[in-house]
């Protein structure tokens, strides 16, 4: 009885439901769309699941590859920690208040490595400014990368207005340092113009110091690894930071693909020396500095500043 009155159910529901007649399609709508877009469709279909592959050189690749990143939205923190950006800026800061003591030695070539530390400085805290993360003198960041930067580009002679604005950049970073107040430049972001903040040629200086006093004579041996790891993680987190800023928009050469390309390496093996200390494995922090020095010398035969 039940089975019956189920049936006559069924079948009264499907007397009286209306359903939609199937749309007519006009001649010029068919022909706009394939038949079959399988039938059209080039190369090897991805397996389901699998998912898209990363571009190489890791999570900092995939963001700055595609060609700059707004303010915020590149993850330096990929390339360099918060602690090691205030400690380099402290070590800078001595080092540059013993480069600017008196007009003369100064003058008398101070003024060069016045430059390459103020081009680091002006790097370092334009990082600071678009950091994706905690950082310490982010507020300040922007105006101490912008007076930073200027007072670089006019430290490239030595002269009495060079020394006096070098001297006053030396004043604004002891007293930041110390816990004071930075200097404030209106309507500055925190977003950076970076071939306007940190000049190739000095920041080349910086690279070659930083590989060639730093990471080298940390890797040369297993001994000496493990005494300088923390300077070689240091050296190597910067390396990777200018490798990176040299490939913005703005540079000389950056439009150039085999310029990116040796940039790009570069910056490739320096953060995976950095992952090398942090895993304590000497031997990836060796072949990885030997790809750095790769990378530099191929570049320097067409590209040197």
């Amino acid at each position: 009885m039940g089975l019956a009155l189920t049936f006559v159910a069924a079948t009264l529901w499907a007397a009286v439901t209306k359903r939609a007649k199937p749309p007519h399609w006009s001649r010029s709508a068919t022909e706009t769309f394939f038949s079959d877009a399988r039938e059209k469709l080039e190369g090897q279909r991805p397996a389901a699941g699998a998912g898209g592959a990363r571009p190489a050189g890791g999570p900092a690749a995939m963001e700055s590859d595609s060609g700059g990143a707004a303010a915020g939205s590149y993850a330096w923190s990929k390339l360099i920690g918060p602690d090691e950006l205030e400690d380099e800026i402290k070590t800078m800061q001595k080092q540059y208040s013993e480069t600017i003591t008196l007009p003369a030695p100064f003058k008398g070539g101070g003024y060069k490595t016045a430059r390459r530390q103020l081009t680091e400085l002006a790097l370092l805290f334009g990082i600071i400014a678009e950091y994706d993360g905690d950082v310490r003198w982010k507020k300040d960041a922007p105006s101490m990368r912008e007076l930073l930067a200027r007072t670089g580009f006019a430290c490239k002679a030595g002269s009495d207005q060079s020394f006096n604005e070098a001297k006053l950049r030396k004043d604004d970073l002891e007293s930041l340092v110390r816990g004071g107040n930075g200097p404030n430049v209106p309507n500055v972001e925190a977003k950076a113009e970076w071939e306007k903040v940190a000049s190739r040629p000095p920041l080349m200086q910086r690279l070659e110091i930083a590989q060639q006093q730093g990471v080298a004579p940390g890797v040369a041996s297993a001994d000496g690894f493990k005494k300088n790891q923390e300077k070689v993680l240091k050296e190597a987190e910067l390396i990777s930071a200018i490798g990176e800023v040299i490939t913005r928009n703005g540079y000389e050469f950056a439009d150039e693909e085999a310029y990116l390309g040796f940039a790009k390496q570069m910056r490739d093996a320096a953060i995976a020396i950095a992952d090398a200390v942090k895993s304590k494995n000497y031997d990836a922090a060796r072949a990885a500095s030997g790809k750095i020095d790769k990378a530099c010398s191929q570049c320097h035969e067409g590209y040197r500043s």
